[in-house]
């Protein structure tokens, strides 16, 4: 036998999601060294996101990174 119960909260409440401020998040960017991957870090960080910075290139990662640092 199944039973279904219903829930104390109308489903509207049920179905909100909490928002959560992008300056309370850790962005995890890989290939920030150039193309897609800088420009998302850029955006984040000009949003205010905390950014774990990732590329496979180590010059061109301190480059971004000093970058937006100057650009924040």
């Amino acid at each position: 036998m199944v039973q279904q119960t219903q829930s104390a909260q109308p489903e509207e409440k049920q179905n909100q999601k909490k928002i959560i401020p992008i300056a309370e998040l850790i962005a995890l960017i890989t290939g920030t060294g150039a193309g897609i991957g800088e420009a998302i870090a850029q955006r984040f960080a000009e949003a205010g996101a905390n950014l774990e910075l990732v590329d496979k290139d180590e010059a061109k990662l301190s480059a971004v990174k000093e970058d937006l640092q100057q650009a924040v």
